[in-house]
């Protein structure tokens, strides 16, 4: 006598595999998801016109803009830039001007760029009321992360310049 199975009694396996399936589905589906709307994220956050540029690209910046005038010689070897938020870089300027004055509270990121050079054209630090002058010296630029230069100061080797 044979046993006859009864109908349905294999599909019970078939049954438990299908949730298995179907939750390796899922979590394939989800971190498929996530990977995409990861990358969606990071388009955004790359494409938001806020390009920040590297210590070599914004010292390319500063000495771009310091060769607008023919005049100006600008020693490249020379250029430091660091990057810090621009309270300490006002901090840093006027620590190395021997300038007294408060500090600023500001922590939007800065790159400090620090060279040597002969500038024209650029107002020495406490020369408010002095035209002015050419001379040899160091200039100190703020540059915010996209390469647009905020301010510059400028001081010279030997006072008068």
């Amino acid at each position: 006598m044979t046993k006859r199975s009864r109908p349905g009694a294999n599909q019970g396996n078939r049954r438990a595999a299908l949730p298995v399936r179907a939750k390796i589905a899922a979590i394939t589906v989800l971190l498929a998801a996530l990977g995409c709307i990861s990358v969606i994220a990071l388009a955004i956050l790359a494409g938001n016109g806020d390009r920040e540029l590297n210590r070599e690209q914004i010292i390319g910046k500063v000495l771009e803009g310091v060769s607008r005038d023919p005049r100006n010689t600008a020693e490249a070897s020379t250029a430091t830039a660091s990057l810090m938020t621009e309270g300490q870089a006002a901090d840093e300027v006027r620590r190395l001007l021997g300038l007294a004055g408060g500090s600023s509270n500001s922590v939007r990121m800065v790159w400090l760029v620090k060279m040597h050079g002969e500038f024209v054209g650029f107002r020495g630090i406490g020369q408010l009321d002095e035209p002015r002058r050419r001379g040899p010296g160091y200039g100190l630029w703020l540059v915010r992360p996209d390469g647009a230069i905020v301010s510059m100061a400028f001081q010279c080797d030997v006072a008068p310049c």
